[in-house]
């Protein structure tokens, strides 16, 4: 395969979360916090990178055959040219996604984990545990409370 010209964008902080608490009383007067969290694709300044890094905020783990479709290009040269704009393939992508996401929720909240893998759109609770083992090298609650 040909290089590109150009440097290629890589997912490596290509997806910033904002986490927001609220304080909220009951009706016994107690407090509690609520949370709110949105998840933004920076630009990177290729448009097809762009529009698969915003996709991807909002399908979360999918394989390259949905994101091909969703994007309306040949399924088969999908992944090629997002590995060859980025240097990696669809999969770093999301997990990017899925880690920042993970990350940012588990030190700034206090949800369960099954709530932060259903945040970062995971499949189950158990494929979170698997994905965030195989990524930072402990569990979830293990890195919530490293701090």
């Amino acid at each position: 395969m040909k290089e590109a010209p150009y440097p290629p964008k890589s997912p490596a902080g290509a997806f910033t979360v904002t986490v927001e608490r609220t304080v909220v009383y009951d009706s016994r007067e107690r407090m509690h916090h609520e949370y709110s969290y949105t998840v933004a694709a920076a630009p990177s300044g290729c448009d097809f990178l762009d529009m698969f890094a915003a996709l991807v905020t909002r399908r979360g783990n999918s394989d390259a055959k949905h994101y091909a479709a969703w994007m309306g290009v040949d399924a088969r040269r999908f992944n090629a040219t997002v590995h060859t704009l980025s240097g990696v393939g669809v999969l770093a992508w999301t997990d990017e996604f899925a880690g920042a996401v993970a990350t940012a929720l588990l030190r700034q909240t206090d949800w369960p984990v099954a709530r932060v893998a259903r945040a970062a759109l995971m499949s189950s609770p158990r494929a979170f545990n698997s994905f965030f083992r195989r990524r930072y090298g402990c569990t979830p609650q293990q890195f919530r409370w490293k701090g």
